[in-house]
């Protein structure tokens, strides 16, 4: 006898009701709480079954549907605290159908609070993802609709910092970068889990920190520490300095270094090294703080915080390619400098994005400018935040969407936007004071995967 399974994601409490034969033979459905997430629960039913199409959603609006695969499939995107209302309904006509009252987001999550959702821009990129983290260091992993219902998560642990959250390329799951809140133990790892929160691997990454990136050809990439003695020119002072390094891991395991800053800049003791670092375990020198692969160009965008640049990097030969900035191709005069430039990414080949934060002016937000060749600068064609944004003391992003908007993360200001090129605010989502986001995306669907056996 086949047995054929469906996981639904948003559960603790399993509920199963009126399941009704469409003939003498009935669909016997049985649930079963995940051992790992209390959001997961396994709908099971008897019978050799064929072509079993499943729907589920509210209960006048059963809006997500799939056609069972085997002997299962996955439910996922419905918020916890809701009512899910399912139907599956076998080739041969028989249907089972019932409902699971979702039990509420867990304690440790912070309450989320959407004011602005204009549901028909969002139809396509219904969930956002994203790490969360307080100012004490513990991080968790969030899914939420856009109408800010919890649609899935993931406990962290204090002191672990957990910033960037992604999705596999192969849809199995997810993967995600853990490392300690206060640098000073070298414990990095990427992570990968599948739907129900079970762990599929675990890559080391030593001295890693802040972003990593997938790869097409199943490369990954993360930045790390690239720690060096340096001799002061003007004391002869040894002091220890830390730059950035990015290191690439093969599909078989192998990592190289591929870039070191350390090779095109050189360390210069003014107003962005002043002794002062983040690490305890040198001088925080170039900052960076976020690495970008584009497969159309093969090449990284990485950002250097405390020196104001931001490097292009060739991929297949680790060489620099051009440099935006202080040290390189300058920002034109009364367009907005870089100041703690973060997330960069390259809308065509002559519009570069970025989200930038000015301490002294207390104001943040999302840039785009235009590169001139002829000129040889940087002119900017269009922003948001800088005047009217909630101010980052640290992190932020600024993704353009399909659509033609901008999705502003305002980081350590706890607030995200979706803004039209006209400025218009069209979602926002706050966390309460004290919350910070990471690096967060959009989603049209969670990711598949099988469910365990």
């Amino acid at each position: 006898m086949k047995t054929t399974t469906l996981v639904i994601i948003g559960t603790s409490l399993l509920v199963v009701s009126g399941c009704r034969p469409a003939s003498e033979l009935t669909l016997d459905c049985s649930l079963e709480v995940s051992e790992n997430i209390s959001t997961v629960a396994t709908l099971s039913w008897e019978g050799e079954w064929t072509d079993v199409n499943v729907r589920w959603g509210k209960q006048d609006d059963l809006q997500f549907s799939t056609q069972a695969d085997g002997n299962s499939t996955l439910l996922t995107g419905h918020p916890a605290g809701e009512t899910l209302f399912y139907e599956a309904t076998a080739a041969e006509g028989n249907t089972c159908d019932g409902s699971v009252d979702l039990d509420l987001p867990p304690d440790f999550l912070p309450n989320l609070r959407v004011d602005i959702y204009e549901p028909s821009l969002a139809d396509s990129q219904r969930y956002f993802m994203f790490g969360v983290f307080d100012y004490g260091g513990r991080g968790d992993l969030m899914i939420v609709h856009r109408s800010g219902g919890v649609v899935w998560y993931l406990e962290g642990a204090p002191n672990q910092l957990l910033l960037d959250f992604q999705s596999k390329q192969d849809g199995s799951g997810f993967v995600f970068n853990r490392f300690d809140a206060t640098f000073s133990k070298d414990i990095g790892v990427l992570t990968q889990v599948d739907i129900q929160g079970n762990l599929s691997d675990e890559i080391r990454t030593p001295l890693a920190h802040h972003m990593f990136a997938q790869l097409p050809d199943g490369t990954m990439s993360y930045l790390t520490m690239d720690i060096r003695e340096w001799t002061d020119p003007d004391t002869g002072e040894v002091l220890d300095l830390i730059g950035d390094a990015i290191v690439e891991i093969s599909p078989d395991g192998e990592q190289e270094t591929i870039f070191s800053v350390w090779d095109w800049l050189e360390p210069t003791p003014d107003e962005h090294f002043d002794g002062l670092s983040l690490y305890p375990q040198g001088i925080d020198w170039t900052h960076g703080n976020a690495l970008h692969y584009s497969p159309e160009r093969d090449s990284y965008l990485l950002s250097l915080a405390n020196t104001e640049n931001i490097m292009s990097i060739d991929r297949s030969s680790g060489e620099l390619m051009e440099i935006f900035g202080a040290e390189g191709i300058a920002v034109s005069a009364g367009s907005t400098p870089f100041k703690h430039a973060h997330d960069p990414s390259w809308l065509s080949d002559d519009r570069l994005l970025l989200f930038t934060s000015s301490s002294s002016d207390l104001a943040s937000g999302a840039v785009e400018y235009e590169y001139n060749s002829d000129s040889g600068e940087l002119t900017e064609v269009w922003n948001y935040g800088m005047d009217d944004g909630p101010y980052a003391l640290f992190l932020g992003q600024a993704t353009r969407l399909d659509n033609g908007n901008t999705l502003v993360n305002f980081g350590s200001g706890g607030k995200v936007r979706e803004v039209t090129p006209e400025g218009e605010v069209v979602w926002q989502l706050y966390l309460p004071d004290g919350q910070n986001f990471g690096q967060g995306r959009l989603l049209s669907a969670l990711p598949a995967g099988a469910p365990a056996d």
